[in-house]
């Protein structure tokens, strides 16, 4: 199970690489350096992750409403948190084209995997960054702190057997009150999806 977060250009610069294959995204996650960060409180005020449905919300975690009967402002934000979203998706996408031994599976022993899934997003970003390699996890660990610039931060010692596979997989009360406070700034900016308006909704909030 490989987490990872890019920039808006694509660039890498989160991948953890810690759970087996058939862990839950969103305890994946939990495991990770990312976010055990995000349940300490330390990451950065006013600067938010995009994610699916498969996390939990977070107060810098932003993910989807659920439900498919939701309203004009709920409906408008989930097509702009995917709007943003996107960009992870077109990242692996080129990462699978580009490095085709991602594309079937790794033919290596489980420990020795990481190396090489490791090796391919480092690539991609040299590529990206126009040759230089950008590597700054040591720093980002010593100093207990998030670099906001688009470095890559990368734990790639995979574990097979988590000890501990238990994560809270509910949205969270917090993560939803900031997540509807969210909500109603795009409402009262008037950001609704394009080519709709609140008459094409049978509910506006």
């Amino acid at each position: 199970n490989v987490q990872a977060m890019c920039d808006s250009f694509r660039r890498f610069s989160f991948v953890s690489v810690k759970a087996g294959g058939a862990c839950h995204d969103s305890t994946a996650f939990a495991q990770s350096w990312l976010g055990v960060l995000l349940r300490e409180g330390k990451f950065p005020a006013g600067f938010y992750i995009m994610g699916d449905a498969a996390y939990a919300s977070h107060l810098n975690l932003l993910v989807p409403w659920p439900g498919r009967a939701l309203s004009c402002v709920k409906d408008s934000f989930n097509f702009w948190q995917s709007h943003a979203r996107i960009n992870i998706e077109c990242a692996f996408g080129i990462l699978v084209r580009k490095w085709l031994i991602l594309s079937r599976g790794i033919e290596c022993e489980l420990e020795d995997a990481h190396m090489i899934i490791r090796a391919c997003f480092l690539l991609h970003n040299f590529l990206l960054y126009d040759g230089e390699i950008v590597d700054n996890e040591a720093d980002i660990q010593r100093d207990g702190g998030c670099s906001l610039q688009p470095t890559f931060a990368s734990e790639c010692h995979t574990q097979p057997h988590l000890d501990d596979h238990r994560a809270v997989r509910s949205r969270g009360l917090k993560g939803l009150v900031y997540l509807d406070l969210l909500t109603k700034d795009l409402r009262d900016a008037g950001m609704l999806r394009p080519g709709k308006t609140a008459a094409d909704y049978s509910v506006f909030e």
